[in-house]
């Protein structure tokens, strides 16, 4: 299927019907409402060599079996070019053809007949089926080497310097990158490695190159080992527009080499580490260059005839460690970008950067550069780092104090200084007052890693122009005890200076990435005093080991009353003193919190503080919380408690890890006093605020909750009692893992009560829809001391998935052990590493053993 269409169309009825199809665009599947999409891999070799042998349908010689075993690899599992490749190995018959055909293979700009009529026509409808903007992306994909694992940030960077993308907002242009290569990707034109790495199937590329080459536009040559330039003049058409030379071992461009190609505007001779010396003749016939990528070469000089390149957009050096010499760019002024990053013996900006009127992206990080200077006024992005990647023993750090003195940087966009040990702070204050009033006012994000004489990042003379900004990244080791400074005397907040409620992300780290001993943590103890953060959407505090709370207990009473009501996540790394994550100052502002992650070490014993007098929760008081995340939080005894119910009707997921006293994921019981007893005297009782009734039987505490993660929680000796388990309609799976005294996974009554619980009376605990609404995993694993999964039989009706690892001490099965009338109605399967054990087990009921063995697996690991 090409495209999706809606079954009742055609005549299909929704209901009581199984529909499979098959596409090569997954956002057919995705329209088409698909309950389950499998993705059809390329063949393992030895399936791929199956297909090949039996599709050639003739005995293969001896003395051809390693040379089709080769042919089998070059079609890289891709079953169509298998079968044609095969098809058309039938009437070749002596050793040499077949080695001819293995090396046109291997040469993508020679391929045989029978690949280019057989098998790219067909993948080619798949192209045919992109917009132009979609195809221009995947061609430029395949001027990368083959097998290139290509990152892509990298990618999208590429686009927007041919003109792909193209926006006034880096970030919104990223966005529309990544967007690009998720549809390519859903189209299996590009393969995603991981999170950030793309790659192309070999056949893709060869039809890609195939297309591109189809009117001798492109010379594509990339990692192909190349000794030398093409010297062969025919091959440097007149009408070539882009030339791939990268990841070669090209050492220098010959100088009888000028090629004569005036509509040629890319060269791409990057990943040459070779490379040592362009001549200057080389450049002065290709006059439309727009893009040049040089980076990761070993040039010591940029040949002078490249400014006389007028259309020249973006000049790519990063990574060039031997580059001390750049000419003058002053004619450069179309360019847009330059990247620098890396090249440590620049130790000046180029002359005439201040007269590139188009520039907005400039990249200076680890180079020697020690001065910015005036006249650079529409850079969106700059870039400035004292440490090069492989710091030089005794280098010293650039002596800047003050980055900004009479810059004009009204379009700065991203701000981002690393490793500069004598920056006190961005604006000094000598700053000129006559200084452009709009400096920085486009300011969206600032990153400072590894400056430790620095005092704030937003000083009063900075305050006042920072109206866009959204991010602020720190990265210690740092003395900095404020991060926003006020002037004095401090006014009332204006319209200016609220503006600071735009900022988006604020991230802050005590802690250098290779942690220097001896070195202090910053001495902020609160983050919030006076501050009107009211879009701030991601808080990240790490290594701060003297921060006790997020706003402190003199949080000035007239603050906004919107700070942080934007703030979906909060992650706390490392923070020993911090006693809370949501203090009661901060809990009625967070009404779109989703995500708290703690990752200790830590003596937090709780994470979120109830007000005190404790109003009871309304539904407008309630948060969106969906993930708690909490790890080596020693101190900490439960995640939740009751009385915190109603705040939280969104959760999803808990995981518990590494938290040694922590005796119970949700805590039954609240404090003493001022509670409605729940029940009667004879049944077990739990305490909620009065004079709010306990919800019926038949209600859901938590209504989302989904999973239960517990590792490592060594106090821990029961997960749920039934009667919390009863109010959590929707979960569907528990995972515990390394407990040492778990006996049991749930428990059938509360502790501090005798006889049933009320709550386990018809018509909830007994309801049919339980079996419906839940399908329950259970994942078991090195638990020495667990004795009970659950003795409540109605839990079998339950059960989906149920795994069980090195558990010694469990002889049972109870809620499996009965007659039944039929196989449990959700059960799937029971995922075992020991038969042995499983023929151990006991039972009350031996036909319930036999009855379970279908679903029986053995998995060893």
């Amino acid at each position: 299927m090409w495209k999706h269409f809606e079954l009742q169309e055609v005549g299909i009825p929704e209901d009581c019907i199984q529909l499979i199809l098959t596409t090569r665009d997954r956002a057919v599947c995705q329209k088409m409402l698909c309950q389950k999409e499998i993705k059809v891999e390329p063949l393992p070799y030895n399936d791929a060599w199956t297909l090949f042998v039996d599709t050639l349908g003739s005995n293969l010689s001896p003395s051809r079996e390693p040379i089709a075993r080769c042919i089998v690899k070059e079609c890289k599992g891709l079953p169509l070019a298998i079968v044609v490749t095969a098809g058309s190995m039938r009437a070749v018959d002596a050793d040499y053809g077949w080695k001819d055909r293995l090396e046109k293979l291997r040469q993508p700009q020679a391929l045989q007949q029978d690949m280019q009529t057989g098998v790219f026509p067909i993948l080619q409808h798949s192209y045919s089926c992109l917009d132009p903007k979609k195809q221009r992306c995947l061609l430029l994909c395949a001027l990368y080497p083959e097998d290139k694992k290509i990152d892509r940030k990298e990618l999208i960077e590429f686009y927007i310097d041919e003109g792909v993308i193209h926006g006034d907002d880096r970030e919104e242009m990223h966005d529309e990158g990544h967007q690009l290569l998720d549809e390519l990707e859903k189209a299996c034109l590009l393969e995603r490695l991981g999170g950030i790495i793309v790659r192309m199937h070999d056949v893709i590329r060869d039809m890609a190159i195939c297309i591109m080459s189809a009117d001798k536009s492109c010379m594509v040559k990339s990692g192909l080992h190349l000794d030398d330039v093409p010297d062969d003049p025919d091959e440097w058409f007149p009408n070539l527009q882009k030339v791939s030379l990268m990841y070669n071992d090209i050492e220098e461009v010959p100088s009888s080499i000028s090629p004569n190609c005036p509509r040629l505007s890319t060269l791409l001779l990057n990943g040459c580490r070779g490379l040592r010396e362009i001549p200057g003749c080389f450049f002065e016939r290709i006059g439309g260059l727009k893009v040049i990528n040089l980076s990761d070469t070993s040039i010591t000089e940029v040949p002078e005839s490249i400014t006389n390149l007028e259309k020249l957009r973006a000049l790519i050096l990063n990574q060039c460690s031997e580059l001390s010499l750049l000419p003058s760019l002053e004619k450069l002024t179309s360019l847009r970008k330059l990247d620098l990053r890396g090249c440590s013996e620049i130790k000046e900006v180029p002359d005439g950067l201040g007269m590139l009127v188009n520039l907005t992206y400039l990249d200076l990080l680890w180079t020697g550069i020690e001065k910015i200077p005036d006249g650079v006024i529409k850079i969106e992005s700059l870039r400035i780092n004292g440490e090069q990647p492989e710091l030089i023993e005794g280098q010293p750090p650039p002596p800047l104090k003050h980055l900004v003195g009479g810059l004009y940087l009204t379009r700065l966009k991203l701000l981002d200084i690393a490793y500069c040990e004598e920056v006190e702070s961005i604006v000094g204050a000598e700053a000129v007052a006559g200084e452009s009033p709009h400096a920085f006012s486009q300011l969206e994000s600032i990153n400072i890693t590894g400056c430790p004489k620095m005092k704030n990042v937003v000083g009063p003379q900075l305050l006042p122009r920072l109206q866009n900004l959204r991010d602020i990244l720190i990265e210690g080791p740092s003395d900095m005890e404020e991060i926003i400074v006020m002037p004095s005397p401090r006014p009332f907040p204006t319209a200016t200076l609220t503006r600071l409620e735009e900022i988006e992300s604020l991230r802050i780290n005590g802690e250098q990435p290779e942690l220097i001993e001896g070195q202090p943590p910053p001495p902020l103890k609160h983050l919030v005093g006076g501050l009107y953060l009211t879009r701030l959407k991601l808080l990240d505090i790490a290594y701060c080991e003297e921060v006790e709370s997020i706003v402190g207990a003199e949080a000035v009473a007239g603050e906004s009353p919107h700070a942080f009501s934007q703030l979906e996540s909060i992650n706390i790394t490392g923070c020993p003193k911090m006693k809370n994550v949501v203090g009661p100052q901060l809990l009625p502002r967070l009404q779109n919190l989703r995500d708290i992650l703690i990752e200790g070490p830590s003596d937090m014993e709780e994470i979120i503080v109830m007000p005190s007098p404790r109003p009871f929760p309304t539904a407008t008081s309630a948060l969106l919380l969906t993930k708690i995340c909490v790890n080596e939080c020693d101190k900490m005894k439960r995640v939740l408690t009751l009385e915190l119910f109603m705040l939280l009707p969104n959760l999803q997921k808990i995981s518990v890890s590494g938290c040694e006293q922590m005796k119970e994921v949700i805590g039954h019981e609240l404090e003493r006093g001022g509670g409605a007893m729940v029940g009667n005297n004879a049944t077990s009782s739990l305490l909620l605020p009065s004079p709010q009734p306990f919800p019926a039987a038949t209600s859901a505490l938590l209504p989302f909750l989904t999973e239960i993660y517990v590792y490592r929680c060594h106090e821990m000796k029961r997960v749920l009692t039934l009667e919390l388990f009863m109010l959590l309609p929707n979960l569907e799976e528990i995972s515990v893992n390394y407990c040492k005294q778990m006996k049991e996974v749930i428990g059938h009554e509360l502790e501090h009560g005798g006889g049933a619980s009320s709550l386990l009376l018809p018509p909830y605990a007994s309801s049919a829809d339980q079996s419906k609404a839940r399908q329950l995993t259970l994942i078991l694993h090195n638990l020495e001391e667990l004795e009970s999964i659950c003795s409540w039989t109605g839990l079998r009706d339950l059960i989906h998935v149920i795994e069980i690892r090195n558990c010694p001490k469990l002889k049972r099965i109870e809620m499996l052990d009965g007659i039944f009338a039929s196989s449990p109605p959700s059960l799937k399967k029971i995922r075992l590493q020991d038969r042995e054990w499983w023929e151990s087990l006991e039972w009350n009921h031996p036909e319930a053993k036999t009855a379970l063995l279908p679903y029986v697996s053995i998995e060893y690991v």
